[in-house]
């Protein structure tokens, strides 16, 4: 063999075997099996992914088959990547795209690895259960195997991978960061949120995370325990929504992630305490829409109206059964119950907003944020107010005048409306019981999601 073809075969066995070794400029490899495969079927999970559009590098299009799986007709060549679909579990939509080098598994864990030897390697020194130690170990149905360390590391990289700014940053800190455990990748994932996330998003971001941290139920549930925190990193809460001429903010509970109002409707602004008259906002019958009688000076009546939406604009004092409307006319409260779940903007509230159930302000209210539906009792006013919602002690309105009582409607309905919330003799707020829909109490909405 002369000189030149000596050294060329040199070369190229240098590459073959610097390949084969995870080489690379971009310190990045091809995990093992990548190339086509003989598996057909590949389980899409981050919770289980369904109707979501799957393709290998040829452009075959697999088919959904259910509980996260989809089917393609003959071998797929990788990578294979994932877009749009929903939830399994929640029907909610699932909004990142994801890929995977090899194996019959998708996830946001495989999308974040991609090829890259460097990121894999830090994956492998968090020590998470089940000792992962190579790429196929993590492209695995965490869900199936019950894997919560898994199941944690893949909700933070869903997040990570919401924002390119975001990923490319911790990506960057990873790099040059060596996190020993889980808990220290978080830390790391909440300094890039601080530096990268604007200030409409970050708090939701943070408090996702929050969420995820604390997880210790099923991996099963996860995706039902995070349904709400998972929508609220799509709302920006530095805008503001104007309805029916006030200007309202938004603000999200760090117990269950919803999104409500910063106000009572008709305040002029957030509450400064308890007692502050200024955001006291408007006095509603139940069910009834914003006609006027709402205010706290409007004019009374004693003719009960004969239909929810001809009430005409002053306060409906009844003389008989308690209700502003007449007897006969939705005694089962069924088109009252319609019009406060309006979230098109045409009922009280703003457009993606509508007015809670009971059973929303008892799981608001519940210091152990429990969703067992009945009477909440244990919650002094200042308590209440001191939570997220700033909820003020507005007093109810029984006649022109709103008397000393605490007290918010809510959608619901039995009997009478189901919510209510009073300052008791020995100062405790009670939710549950029923009041007369006549009496006119505030409304703080909910967005519905």
């Amino acid at each position: 063999m002369n000189a030149k073809k000596h050294m060329a075969f040199l070369i190229g066995l240098s590459l073959i075997l610097f390949t084969a070794c995870g080489g690379g400029d971009d310190g990045s490899s091809s995990p093992a099996g990548s190339g086509s495969s003989t598996g057909t079927t590949i389980t899409a999970v981050d919770g289980y992914i369904k109707d979501a559009t799957l393709k290998d590098a040829s452009g075959q299009v697999a088919t959904y088959i259910g509980n996260g799986k989809y089917s393609f007709s003959s071998s797929p060549t990788y990578p294979l990547t994932l877009i749009s679909g929903k939830y399994e579990d929640t029907n909610a939509t699932f909004d990142i795209n994801m890929t995977t080098q090899s194996g019959t598994v998708i996830s946001p864990i495989t999308t974040f690895v991609e090829n890259n030897s460097t990121l894999l390697g830090k994956l492998i020194n968090l020590g998470l259960s089940g000792n992962p130690g190579t790429y196929s170990d993590f492209a695995v149905d965490y869900v199936d195997s019950n894997n919560t360390d898994l199941a944690k590391l893949a909700q933070l990289l869903y997040v990570v991978e919401k924002n390119v700014t975001l990923l490319n940053a911790f990506k960057a800190n990873l790099a040059t960061n060596n996190p020993a455990n889980l808990s220290e990748l978080f830390t790391l994932c909440e300094a890039e949120i601080n530096a990268t996330i604007s200030v409409g998003y970050a708090q939701q971001y943070r408090i996702f995370l929050n969420k995820v941290k604390a997880m210790n139920s099923s991996v099963v549930n996860f995706e039902k325990d995070l349904k709400f925190y998972k929508e609220s990193l799509n709302t920006d809460l530095s805008k503001t929504l104007t309805h029916n001429g006030v200007t309202y903010g938004q603000v999200i509970s760090p117990y269950t992630g919803r999104i409500w109002l910063d106000r009572n409707l008709g305040a002029s602004r957030v509450c400064q305490d308890l007692n502050d008259s200024a955001c006291f906002g408007d006095y509603y019958q139940w069910g009834r829409g914003e006609d006027g009688h709402e205010k706290a000076n409007s004019s009374t009546t004693n003719i009960q109206a004969t239909g929810i939406d001809n009430a005409g604009n002053q306060f409906i004092i009844p003389s008989s059964n308690d209700d502003w409307l007449a007897p006969g006319i939705d005694d089962n409260g069924s088109l009252r119950i319609a019009n406060w779940s309006k979230i098109d903007g045409g009922s009280i509230c703003p457009v993606g907003f509508r007015v809670p159930t009971s059973d929303e302000f008892i799981i608001f209210l519940s210091t152990q944020q429990q969703t067992t539906v009945g009477i909440f009792r244990g919650t002094t006013p200042q308590a209440v107010f001191d939570g997220f919602l700033k909820l003020p002690t507005t007093g109810v309105r029984i006649g022109a005048i709103a008397q000393e009582e605490f007290g918010y409607w809510s959608s619901s309905y039995d009997d009478f409306s189901k919510f209510e919330g009073i300052l008791e003799v020995n100062g405790v707020i009670s939710v549950g019981g029923g009041d007369q829909t006549y009496i006119g109490k505030p409304i703080r909405c909910v967005k519905a999601q």
